[in-house]
Protein backbone atom coordinates (compact mmCIF):
# COMPACT_ATOMS: atom_id res chain seq x y z
CA UNK A 1 0.00 0.00 0.00
CA UNK A 2 1.28 3.46 -0.91
CA UNK A 3 0.76 6.71 0.98
CA UNK A 4 -2.36 8.37 -0.44
CA UNK A 5 -3.00 12.09 -0.66
CA UNK A 6 -6.32 12.83 1.01
CA UNK A 7 -8.60 15.79 1.57
CA UNK A 8 -9.76 17.00 4.94
CA UNK A 9 -13.30 15.64 4.52
CA UNK A 10 -12.16 12.26 3.22
CA UNK A 11 -9.65 11.93 6.05
CA UNK A 12 -12.40 12.37 8.64
CA UNK A 13 -14.33 9.56 6.93
CA UNK A 14 -11.26 7.31 6.99
CA UNK A 15 -10.73 8.00 10.68
CA UNK A 16 -14.34 6.99 11.39
CA UNK A 17 -14.22 3.79 9.34
CA UNK A 18 -10.64 2.53 9.78
CA UNK A 19 -9.05 0.66 12.64
CA UNK A 20 -5.64 2.35 12.45
CA UNK A 21 -4.52 5.27 10.31
CA UNK A 22 -1.13 6.98 9.94
CA UNK A 23 -1.34 10.58 8.72
CA UNK A 24 1.54 12.76 7.51
CA UNK A 25 0.80 16.50 7.70
CA UNK A 26 3.00 18.13 5.10
CA UNK A 27 3.87 21.49 3.54
CA UNK A 28 5.61 19.45 0.80
CA UNK A 29 9.00 20.93 1.61
CA UNK A 30 12.39 19.31 1.99
CA UNK A 31 11.94 17.45 5.29
CA UNK A 32 8.28 16.72 4.52
CA UNK A 33 9.14 14.95 1.26
CA UNK A 34 11.87 12.94 2.98
CA UNK A 35 9.34 11.82 5.58
CA UNK A 36 6.87 10.95 2.80
CA UNK A 37 9.44 8.66 1.18
CA UNK A 38 10.16 6.98 4.52
CA UNK A 39 6.44 6.41 5.15
CA UNK A 40 6.07 5.06 1.62
CA UNK A 41 8.63 2.35 2.35
CA UNK A 42 6.96 1.50 5.65
CA UNK A 43 3.52 1.35 4.00
CA UNK A 44 4.67 -1.13 1.36
CA UNK A 45 6.14 -3.41 4.04
CA UNK A 46 3.05 -3.60 6.24
CA UNK A 47 0.31 -6.18 5.68
CA UNK A 48 -1.91 -5.49 8.70
CA UNK A 49 -4.33 -3.08 7.05
CA UNK A 50 -2.97 0.16 8.55
CA UNK A 51 -3.90 3.07 6.29
CA UNK A 52 -1.28 5.65 5.28
CA UNK A 53 -2.33 9.13 4.16
CA UNK A 54 -0.84 12.58 3.75
CA UNK A 55 -2.58 15.93 4.13
CA UNK A 56 -1.16 19.00 2.38
CA UNK A 57 -1.16 21.73 4.99
CA UNK A 58 -1.12 24.39 2.29
CA UNK A 59 -4.59 23.24 1.35
CA UNK A 60 -5.79 22.21 4.80
CA UNK A 61 -4.25 25.05 6.85
CA UNK A 62 -7.36 25.75 8.97
CA UNK A 63 -7.61 22.16 10.12
CA UNK A 64 -3.86 22.03 10.80
CA UNK A 65 -4.04 25.09 13.02
CA UNK A 66 -7.00 23.69 14.97
CA UNK A 67 -4.93 20.62 15.75
CA UNK A 68 -1.82 22.58 16.74
CA UNK A 69 0.25 21.75 13.65
CA UNK A 70 2.23 24.87 12.82
CA UNK A 71 5.25 23.21 11.19
CA UNK A 72 5.90 19.97 9.40
CA UNK A 73 6.57 17.15 8.99
CA UNK A 74 4.26 15.76 11.64
CA UNK A 75 3.08 12.14 11.63
CA UNK A 76 0.04 11.37 13.73
CA UNK A 77 -1.20 7.85 14.40
CA UNK A 78 -4.92 7.32 14.96
CA UNK A 79 -6.60 4.24 16.41
CA UNK A 80 -10.38 4.04 16.28
CA UNK A 81 -10.40 7.66 15.08
CA UNK A 82 -8.43 9.03 18.04
CA UNK A 83 -4.82 10.33 18.08
CA UNK A 84 -2.67 8.01 20.20
CA UNK A 85 0.87 8.79 19.00
CA UNK A 86 2.70 11.54 17.19
CA UNK A 87 6.10 11.95 15.58
CA UNK A 88 7.26 15.55 15.11
CA UNK A 89 10.20 16.28 12.86
CA UNK A 90 12.17 14.02 10.56
CA UNK A 91 12.87 10.65 12.18
CA UNK A 92 14.57 7.40 11.07
CA UNK A 93 12.39 4.71 9.50
CA UNK A 94 13.09 2.25 12.33
CA UNK A 95 11.86 4.71 14.97
CA UNK A 96 8.67 5.41 13.04
CA UNK A 97 8.00 1.69 12.49
CA UNK A 98 8.44 0.99 16.20
CA UNK A 99 5.99 3.76 17.07
CA UNK A 100 3.39 2.37 14.67
CA UNK A 101 3.93 -1.20 15.92
CA UNK A 102 3.46 -0.06 19.51
CA UNK A 103 -0.10 1.18 18.96
CA UNK A 104 -1.58 0.07 15.63
CA UNK A 105 -2.97 -3.32 16.67
CA UNK A 106 -3.89 -2.59 20.27
CA UNK A 107 -7.43 -1.82 21.44
CA UNK A 108 -8.11 1.84 22.06
CA UNK A 109 -8.92 1.05 25.71
CA UNK A 110 -5.26 0.17 26.29
CA UNK A 111 -3.93 3.38 24.74
CA UNK A 112 -3.65 6.98 25.93
CA UNK A 113 -5.44 9.44 23.69
CA UNK A 114 -3.38 12.59 23.05
CA UNK A 115 -4.90 15.97 23.82
CA UNK A 116 -4.47 18.91 21.46
CA UNK A 117 -2.09 20.51 23.99
CA UNK A 118 0.10 17.41 24.12
CA UNK A 119 0.27 17.36 20.33
CA UNK A 120 1.26 21.04 20.24
CA UNK A 121 4.11 20.48 22.73
CA UNK A 122 5.46 17.57 20.69
CA UNK A 123 5.38 19.66 17.50
CA UNK A 124 7.41 22.42 19.17
CA UNK A 125 10.00 19.85 20.31
CA UNK A 126 10.17 18.55 16.74
CA UNK A 127 10.92 22.05 15.44
CA UNK A 128 13.90 22.40 17.78
CA UNK A 129 15.20 18.95 16.88
CA UNK A 130 15.12 19.89 13.19
CA UNK A 131 16.99 23.13 13.98
CA UNK A 132 19.70 21.16 15.83
CA UNK A 133 20.07 18.71 12.94
CA UNK A 134 20.28 21.54 10.40
CA UNK A 135 22.92 23.32 12.48
CA UNK A 136 25.07 20.19 12.61
CA UNK A 137 24.78 19.54 8.86
CA UNK A 138 25.59 23.17 8.12
CA UNK A 139 28.54 22.97 10.54
CA UNK A 140 30.05 20.03 8.66
CA UNK A 141 29.84 21.97 5.37
CA UNK A 142 31.18 25.08 7.11
CA UNK A 143 34.13 23.17 8.53
CA UNK A 144 35.00 21.64 5.17
CA UNK A 145 34.87 25.07 3.56
CA UNK A 146 37.10 26.95 5.97
CA UNK A 147 39.60 24.17 6.63
CA UNK A 148 40.01 22.39 3.31
CA UNK A 149 38.93 24.71 0.48
CA UNK A 150 40.65 27.71 -1.03
CA UNK A 151 39.71 30.85 -2.89
CA UNK A 152 36.07 31.65 -3.48
CA UNK A 153 34.97 28.15 -2.40
CA UNK A 154 36.19 28.83 1.14
CA UNK A 155 33.33 31.35 1.51
CA UNK A 156 30.84 29.99 -1.01
CA UNK A 157 30.42 26.61 0.66
CA UNK A 158 29.70 28.00 4.18
CA UNK A 159 27.33 30.62 2.73
CA UNK A 160 25.48 27.94 0.78
CA UNK A 161 25.27 25.77 3.91
CA UNK A 162 23.70 28.61 5.91
CA UNK A 163 21.28 29.41 3.12
CA UNK A 164 20.17 25.83 2.52
CA UNK A 165 20.15 24.29 6.00
CA UNK A 166 19.14 27.27 8.15
CA UNK A 167 17.63 30.25 6.31
CA UNK A 168 15.82 28.27 3.61
CA UNK A 169 12.03 28.58 3.93
CA UNK A 170 11.82 24.80 3.53
CA UNK A 171 12.39 24.43 7.26
CA UNK A 172 10.24 27.31 8.56
CA UNK A 173 12.48 27.96 11.58
CA UNK A 174 11.72 30.79 13.99
CA UNK A 175 14.52 33.29 14.59
CA UNK A 176 15.50 31.72 17.95
CA UNK A 177 15.74 28.36 16.19
CA UNK A 178 17.83 29.90 13.40
CA UNK A 179 20.12 31.45 16.03
CA UNK A 180 20.58 28.04 17.68
CA UNK A 181 21.31 26.40 14.32
CA UNK A 182 23.86 29.08 13.39
CA UNK A 183 25.54 28.73 16.80
CA UNK A 184 25.82 24.97 16.37
CA UNK A 185 27.13 25.47 12.85
CA UNK A 186 29.94 27.70 14.14
CA UNK A 187 30.88 25.33 16.95
CA UNK A 188 30.86 22.23 14.73
CA UNK A 189 32.59 24.01 11.85
CA UNK A 190 35.33 25.66 13.89
CA UNK A 191 36.00 23.01 16.52
CA UNK A 192 34.52 19.75 15.21
CA UNK A 193 37.75 18.65 13.55
CA UNK A 194 39.81 19.38 16.66
CA UNK A 195 37.37 17.42 18.81
CA UNK A 196 37.47 14.38 16.52
CA UNK A 197 41.28 14.41 16.46
CA UNK A 198 41.32 14.63 20.26
CA UNK A 199 38.79 11.79 20.58
CA UNK A 200 40.69 9.47 18.25
CA UNK A 201 43.96 10.23 20.06
CA UNK A 202 42.52 8.91 23.32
Amino acid sequence: MAVEYISDVDLDKKLESSRAVVVLYSFEREYDLKMLRILGRIATERTDGVGFYTVKLGEERNRAQRHGITVAPVVRIFVSGKPVAQIAGLQPREAISRQIDAVANRPIEELTVLTVKQCEVQVIKGEWMNAVASGIFAGVAFGVGIHYLEGVFRFAVPATAVGFFILNDNFRFSWPQKALAIGLMLVVGLYGGDFLRWAYAK
